[in-house]
């Protein structure tokens, strides 16, 4: 079982090589089929013959069917490689694979081929201690998702939407993090870590607003609301970041229609959503001088930035010249900016030293938890996914830079995991039930 972790691991860029040369198949062999059938085809017409015509049309049929059975390669791969592993774990590593060959040129695929070595490393350490717990040389106590032994070792209760005490970027303290704390005041430019923290982006308005008084800050859309109910959130203490999507758009927008030249795909998963290019101008003035002037109006005390992503699907120059453009306006404004996933943006904006100038922190999604899109649950992330990301959010943490993460469908026991790691690093956390956030 352990050779089968390696030969995934170590193989996976051929897999993806695989994968294009696949693709490359996909597109030439219908070429072909139709090229060389419409030659026969036309040949065997000219000629009148009836004979010749039935045959021409059997070998036409054959091709199809020989396109078709190309056409599903990659599928029937995949799935012979999860019907010959039965052990989860296994699963786990040899999924790697089947996305490179699959999607070979996916950024899923991309951050597994430059991060495979700390992967690997990772897989093969928790796939040891898996073996052990087999054998009964370790306890199974410990194992269990990363908590603690023992109820005295946590710090504090924890609920579905509560968070421990954190230390916010400047190193002071953010104080009792229950959902009764008293935090930060709601006053604009305030740039600090605030723990007692939630996402509701699918809440209902009509029904909704009390539900957001037990915490310090929350994240909604602006667009859904209007400036009284915003006054009701600071009248009780409460900061509000709005959401503002900058990479795609959403197909219920009122504006959906006006930038449909401007689409580049579909977002995975979310079929109603689509990839905008950023480096329009057009686009990037409705962004600056006409959607973010309202939501500032409406009385925004910060953003959350969605959908940078845009950057690791079309990773172009000006895309991303477009997202700091787009950013770099919004952030004049001296409203704290967090960016939601965006990782290979983020990255490269500290890399080349213009994050300062761009946002103030990150909110990461599933950092230990994973949405199941094919039945709509959730189960927790992978080590080597959690691992990429826990190394990217020290780098973030190393520039002093607000770290938010944002998990879904977390058990208690995860979610005491998630608390301590928090905890430890000076970040906060939300832990919604459902992906809808509402």
């Amino acid at each position: 079982m352990l050779l089968g972790v390696n030969t995934c691991q170590n193989t996976v860029k051929a897999w993806q090589i695989l994968g294009y040369l696949i693709t490359i198949l996909k597109i030439l062999v219908p070429l072909i089929i139709i090229i060389t059938s419409t030659i026969s085809l036309f040949s065997v017409i000219t000629k009148g013959n009836q004979e010749e015509t039935i045959r021409a049309w059997i070998i036409i049929g054959k091709k199809l069917i020989a396109g078709i059975i190309i056409f599903f390669i990659p599928t029937l791969v995949d799935a012979f490689i999860h019907f010959l592993v039965n052990n989860d774990y296994m699963k786990k590593s040899t999924e790697i694979c089947a996305i490179c060959m699959y999607k070979p040129s996916s950024s899923d695929c991309e951050r597994y081929i430059n991060n495979y070595n700390k992967i690997a490393e990772d897989e093969i350490e928790e796939f040891k201690k898996e073996e052990q717990k087999l054998s009964g040389e370790i306890d199974t106590e410990e194992m269990v998702d990363g908590q603690v032994d023992s109820k005295e070792e946590a710090t504090g209760s924890v609920n579905n939407s509560s968070n421990y005490n954190q230390s916010n970027s400047n190193g002071s303290s953010s104080g009792n993090s229950s959902n009764n704390q008293s935090g930060n005041s709601s006053s604009n430019g305030d740039k600090t870590l605030e723990t007692s923290y939630g996402v509701f982006l699918g809440l209902d308005h009509d029904s909704g607003i009390e539900k957001l008084l037990k915490y310090k800050l929350v994240v909604i859309d602006l667009q859904e609301y209007d400036k009284s109910d915003v006054d009701k959130l600071h009248a009780n203490g409460i900061k509000v970041y709005s959401y503002l999507n900058v990479g795609s758009v959403e197909n219920y927008r009122s504006y959906y229609k006006r930038f449909k030249n401007l689409y580049l795909g579909t977002y995975e998963n979310w079929e109603d959503e689509k990839w905008v290019d950023v480096s329009d101008k057009g686009f990037q003035s409705f962004i600056l001088n006409e959607l973010e002037p309202k939501l500032r109006a409406n009385g925004a005390d910060g953003y959350f930035i969605d959908n940078c992503d845009v950057y690791a699907n079309f990773k172009k120059s000006k895309i991303y010249e477009g997202l700091k453009t787009i950013l770099g306006g919004i952030h004049s404004h001296g409203l704290p900016m967090l960016i939601n996933g965006g990782d290979e943006f983020v990255s490269k904006a500290i890399k080349d030293g213009s994050y300062g100038s761009l946002f103030d922190g990150v909110n990461q999604e599933e950092v230990f938890t994973l949405i199941n899109f094919d039945n709509h649950t959730y189960k927790n992330q992978s080590s080597g996914e959690k691992k990429y990301y826990q190394d990217y959010l020290q780098e973030v943490k190393s520039k002093n830079l607000l770290v938010y993460l944002l998990e879904y469908g977390a058990s208690e026991s995860k979610e005491k995991e998630i608390a301590e790691y928090c905890k430890a690093n000076g970040f906060a956390y939300y832990n919604s039930k459902s992906y809808d956030l509402n």
